[in-house]
């Protein structure tokens, strides 16, 4: 069995951003001996893991918290065999030097469009990088290995979908962080062409990070009630990735409006869930299968968002659609999968 070392920003089941790595972390327990250095730890229920919180929870500073990481790399230097690093190429730079004394390889998990200096400095000090698409990665390296993307398929499956024909209010869902790469502005609308037509209701769950974030939130709102949408449209706020699932089985679609880009967590947990979803990214065109044309939409469309949106309305049965893409998501995205393929290429 292998020993693995994981460094994260947050290890926190109840979390709403990072509440899925709790999964994933579960998932590595089960093929290799694991250990973690988080930036923040909150609750979890890992057996057999070792779990260490760098400080940040704490209010200390990053040079304290960064003093932590090399302490951790050292006491327990002979307790691993590979370090995986979790989304942040600061979790690559940092420990190369000591890791390269130590005679111990690096990994990087990244999925995201941007591409800076650090991303550049951690391509040339890992031995692998773990990304889900071509789309997901932006250089062009031989280190690089194609994963695709993976939920907890189990977490969110729903045997019973019957809610999605009782259309007496169709009940549309976005999941994600508050910001303007979301696009949720042409989420709002395509609703405004639509809210005559079908009985339409909208919950937006997820919450605003930065300042950016919090100034775009207020200029949705103010579409909203210019629009005379606020009985159509309603902020939900964060909710914790364990509970996402109770929030699905309510709703009848869902929508992403995220660029071409990684593939969107949100998007396969809807699938997992059995909910038709929506989407302008044309990297889950593979994902979609029979239905990759009919549940896509062009970037920044609200018009054809708004036809997509009338056309799943009318849809007599959207039962069989649920079905065909839990079954995909299954096949293509389950996260035991891609944990079991990240550890055989270590």
């Amino acid at each position: 069995m292998k020993n693995i070392l994981i460094i994260t920003q947050k290890v926190d089941m109840n979390d709403s951003s990072f509440g899925f790595f709790h999964d994933w972390l579960r998932e590595f327990s089960k093929l290799a001996q694991v250990t973690v250095l988080a930036l923040e730890v909150g609750q979890y229920d890992l057996h057999g893991v070792k779990v260490f919180s760098l400080g940040k929870d704490k209010g200390v500073s990053k040079f304290f918290w960064l003093l932590n990481l090399y302490r951790y790399l050292w006491i327990h230097r002979k307790q691993y065999d590979f370090v995986f690093a979790h989304m942040s190429p600061l979790f690559v730079i940092f420990p190369f030097l000591l890791m390269f004394c130590l005679k111990k390889n690096i990994y990087l998990w990244y999925v995201h469009r941007k591409v800076d200096l650090k991303l550049r400095i951690s391509e040339k000090l890992v031995s692998k990088i773990f990304t889900a698409t071509r789309e997901s990665f932006g250089i062009k390296s031989d280190k690089v290995v194609y994963m695709g993307q993976a939920v907890d398929v189990d977490k969110f499956y729903s045997e019973n979908l019957e809610h999605l024909n009782d259309k007496k209010e169709f009940r549309v869902i976005t999941v994600g962080r508050i910001t303007s790469i979301k696009n949720l502005d042409t989420l709002i609308e395509a609703v405004a062409l639509v809210s005559n037509e079908i009985p339409i209701i909208v919950d937006i769950v997820g919450a605003p990070v930065t300042k950016g974030d919090f100034e775009y939130e207020k200029r949705l709102k103010k579409m909203i009630i210019e629009g005379g949408l606020s009985s159509k449209i309603k902020f939900i706020g964060s909710v914790a990735n364990k509970d996402l699932p109770k929030l699905f089985t309510t709703a009848n679609a869902s929508v992403n409006l995220c660029p071409t880009g990684g593939l969107d967590k949100a998007v396969l947990e809807s699938m997992a869930s059995g909910i038709p979803v929506l989407v302008s990214n044309t990297a889950f065109k593979a994902h979609l299968g029979q239905y990759a044309e009919e549940f896509t939409f062009p970037e920044r469309n609200p018009r054809a968002l708004a036809e997509r949106l009338k056309k799943l309305y009318v849809q007599k049965d959207l039962v069989e659609a649920g079905r065909y893409l839990q079954k995909l998501v299954r096949e293509k995205s389950s996260i035991t999968n891609l944990i079991k393929s990240i550890v055989e290429n270590l």
